[in-house]
């Protein structure tokens, strides 16, 4: 008799689980769990993104028209949030307290309503009595 030992042959099936499963399935499983999670995760994250690239865009806005409204004539210090009434003539801008409904303005065209937040940025007020462009009956010229 030879003292030899012939090696093993390797089964795949999985021996800690003594079970009839197959590693590879096993594998499969868990990488499609994987990827799912993953998934989730990364659609999560793009939505925080576009959120974040939102408000950057809004930010943008303000500071560009906190510079527009820098250019404006007007003869009072600005109350944050209060709400103020931009006009355009050629090209001189004029912020007022005076909404279009209120007078024929000798300013020109009514551009928006528009107020000053906390951080000295100004945003347009889409909800106010008037929105972003609309004339007024009395507000031509």
């Amino acid at each position: 008799m030879n003292n030899k030992r012939e090696p093993k042959k390797r089964s795949n099936k999985n021996i800690v689980w003594k079970d009839n499963f197959e590693i590879d399935l096993v594998k499969q499983d868990s990488l499609t769990a994987m990827r799912h999670h993953a998934h989730e995760q990364i659609n999560k994250l793009q939505e925080h993104a576009d959120l974040l690239v939102d408000q950057a865009k809004e930010i943008i806005e303000r500071v560009k028209l906190a510079e527009k409204i820098a250019t404006a004539e007007y003869g009072f210090k600005p109350v944050h949030l209060k709400e103020y009434y931009l006009y355009q003539k050629n090209d001189k801008l004029t912020l007022t307290l005076i909404a279009p409904d209120e007078w024929i303005s000798p300013y020109g065209k009514f551009i928006a309503t528009v107020r000053q937040l906390g951080d000295s940025t100004w945003e347009k007020v889409e909800n106010g009595r008037f929105s972003d462009n609309r004339e007024s009956n009395k507000s031509t010229k």
